[in-house]
């Protein structure tokens, strides 16, 4: 049956509107599958819960909101968490386009009603936003399009300054002027460039042509001046806080500079912008051109990533020794459309390195908040089912489906769980005789195939001869002494079929729980300095989290298609900036219009290469052009090396690939030869991803 619930509410005092919801009820007259009988009882356990983001607000505080509206928002809630999990409402990168955004669970009218209360300059530069706007959709995201919250979070969960500067951009439109600006910007560079490079006959002509583009430049400024005067705006900028770290201990120095940052009541507005020391690479410019502190989010993403650059274990570990490197493997969890994440190495209170761990957490979670307050990615792809306790679900009920998969690491857990339930349904069952029961356990307990059946192995082996030597200990650890003990004495209490149950009770509740509870928090703590973690993180669903924060991790089942569109084939900035770019005639304009095509040699030996790549390769590259390992909605613009006057230069000792990672630039030499490229291309991607550094390019 359908139920229609209209109900006044959600508003200022002067503002109200409908809230119209269809919502499918489950009848108890109505067949229903396995499945669908889970839905319900998880439906109705969550209906009972009272609806609280944290202390200070809930639905109860806000006006207009009753009983009946809380109820039918909680139903939407867990059906959303039901039918939905953490699929990510929208496109696979993350990007969440205008028209990408909709869940089954989305209200266009609450949608609508949203957006129109955060187009309130006046409500939004002051942070007075209604409580309804920042609790519901924290509460119930799922009723609110991706881009309406993120929207939300941009004005109503980074600060005022950033508020205004949002709100600013919103009214004030150059967002077309500005891209220009940017594109002729860096044809200018480029120029410069040209002008002092080996084959260039007449330095000074080009430089004089690359001033003309400047002027150009400045006459678009003035434009965006008069733009903001005529709506009678003030333009403002983001100050920004800058930084030196080393990046041989990128950690350490990384830790100690957030610490700083975090606790200056000035500095901690203000956009973080990060050097390098020893390196002569700078951000020129703030966003999608500041590449330097781009590259430092990634690298603390890579160093976090890797066994023992922090010192002591955060994550349960499956090791990849590809390449000779020491990385530490995303894992899936149980559930079998999970996909693979970090999940913290759930570690006891008594443990000796429990503070440095949650110093550590806590430094993560600065890293996190900070690069999503200005726009960056951080490349640590995390459990969705860490994710979930991040969001403040500490006290849910704990899922044997968030357990490590049989075959990695921590994975008999999982097994031993599943197996004690089929040994439980024989103990429960009243048609049998007690005899009968014990007989059918035996069997079960010396059966050869539980290895296989449970553990995913290749080989035999028994119930039984698996639990022989455990102990009541972290079933993570390797019995060192200091381990952790399941409960008291525990090391001396054998694991036995009886007591069985007991162990996988108490192992879940330490891996999933006691054991990461202190990470969480600390994580949050260090969220909380830049942004309040209960409000960015119930946002989005634990999917949509990994994809907004981490950017889409996946390379491996890349198609021609995906590749081709890694790449723009044109000119930056549009028509505007390559009529500019025509304009000044002679030799640099010529030489900086030029963009290979589809047909050309060169892209299709790219495309082929990067379908024929491993894993690792697409990672480097990636690394190598933006100076982060994974994908974005920001395309890579493929330059050809040129001439002076705009031929195409074919591959040489002076013409070799590079890459300008602020500007996600690739420039490639001609090649007309595959194997000649395969060879010279990825000798130097290779080379680059072990040489990391930021430097002013010089010809």
């Amino acid at each position: 049956m359908v139920y229609e619930q209209n109900q006044q509410g959600l508003g200022t005092t002067d503002r109200k509107c409908d809230l119209y919801f269809n919502v499918v009820m489950l009848s108890d007259d109505e067949p229903t599958t396995p499945s669908d009988g889970k839905a319900v009882e998880e439906i109705n356990k969550n209906l009972l819960k009272p609806i609280i983001l944290d202390s200070n607000r809930s639905l109860e505080s806000c006006e207009g909101i009753n009983l009946v509206c809380q109820q039918v928002l909680s139903l939407l809630s867990s059906f959303s968490g039901v039918f939905e999990g953490d699929k990510v409402d929208g496109s696979g990168d993350g990007s969440g386009g205008e028209g990408g955004d909709m869940g089954m669970f989305v209200s266009l009218d609450l949608t609508d009603k949203l957006l129109r209360q955060l187009e309130d300059p006046l409500v939004v530069v002051s942070g007075a936003l209604p409580d309804w706007v920042k609790v519901v959709p924290a509460i119930c995201s799922s009723v609110f399009s991706l881009r309406a919250r993120r929207i939300l979070l941009e004005r109503g969960g980074f600060g005022v300054s950033r508020a205004v500067f949002r709100q600013q951009e919103t009214k004030v439109n150059v967002s077309d002027l500005r891209r220009r600006i940017n594109a002729i910007n860096a044809r200018a560079n480029a120029l410069m460039e040209e002008a002092f490079s080996p084959d260039m006959s007449d330095p000074a002509a080009i430089q004089i042509q690359a001033n003309e583009l400047y002027n150009l430049e400045e006459q678009l400024r003035a434009q965006v001046a008069t733009a903001f005067k005529r709506q009678r705006w003030a333009e403002h900028w983001l100050q920004s806080a800058k930084g030196v770290v080393s990046r041989e201990n990128i950690l350490s120095d990384g830790k100690q500079f957030m610490e700083s940052y975090a606790n200056n009541a000035r500095a901690n507005r203000r956009r973080l912008e990060i050097q390098f020391k020893g390196e002569s690479g700078f951000d020129a410019a703030a966003g999608e051109q500041a590449g330097v502190t781009r590259g430092f989010y990634s690298d603390v993403a890579r160093a976090f990533s890797e066994i023992g650059a922090a010192g002591v274990d955060l994550w349960i570990a499956d090791v990849d020794s590809e390449g000779g490197q020491k990385e530490i493997i995303p894992t899936p969890r149980a559930e079998g459309d999970s996909e693979p994440g970090l999940f913290p190495r759930p570690i006891g209170r008594g443990n000796k390195d429990y503070k440095e761990v949650c110093d550590l957490f806590k430094f993560m979670g600065r890293v996190f908040a900070a690069a999503m307050r200005d726009g960056f990615l951080v490349p640590l792809h995390l459990s969705c089912a860490f994710w979930r306790v991040l969001r403040g679900g500490e006290g849910e009920e704990l899922r044997d489906g968030d357990l490590p998969r049989p075959s990695f690491l921590g994975g008999g857990v999982y097994a031993l769980t599943k197996f004690m339930s089929k040994i439980e349904k024989i103990d429960v069952n009243r048609d049998i005789t007690r005899r009968e029961k014990m007989k059918r356990r035996e069997e079960l307990e010396n059966d050869p195939g539980f290895g296989r059946e449970y553990l995913g192995q290749n080989y035999d082996l028994s119930f039984l001869d698996y639990i022989e030597n455990k102990t009541f200990i972290d079933p993570l650890s390797a019995g060192e002494e200091g381990c952790h003990e399941l409960k008291p004495g525990g090391r001396e209490i054998a694991v036995t079929s009886e007591n069985c149950a007991e162990y996988c009770s108490l192992c879940k509740k330490f891996i999933l729980s006691d054991g990461i509870v202190g990470q969480a928090r600390a994580f949050r703590s260090g969220f909380n300095d830049f942004i309040p973690a209960h409000f960015a993180l119930n946002l989005f669903s634990p999917r949509e989290i990994r994809l907004e924060l981490s950017g889409n991790s996946e390379v491996s089942n890349w198609t021609e298609e995906d590749i081709r569109n890694l790449f723009s084939l044109v000119v930056e900035g549009g028509g505007g900036s390559i009529m500019a770019v025509n304009a000044i005639g002679g030799a640099g304009g010529n030489s900086l219009s030029r963009r290979f095509n589809d047909d050309s040699l060169t892209f299709r030996f790219l495309v082929r290469g990067l379908l024929e790549a491993s894993e690792l390769c697409r990672r480097q590259f990636l690394d190598f052009v933006t100076s982060i390992p994974v994908c974005t909605s920001k395309k890579i613009e493929l330059v050809p090396i040129v001439s002076s006057g705009g031929e195409f230069l074919p591959v040489s000792d002076l013409n070799m690939p590079r890459a300008n990672t602020c500007a996600r630039r690739l420039y490639m030499p001609k090649f007309s030869d595959y194997f000649e490229f395969k060879d010279i291309f990825w000798k130097v991607v290779v080379n680059e991803s072990q040489f990391k550094g930021f430097h002013e390019w010089t010809s």
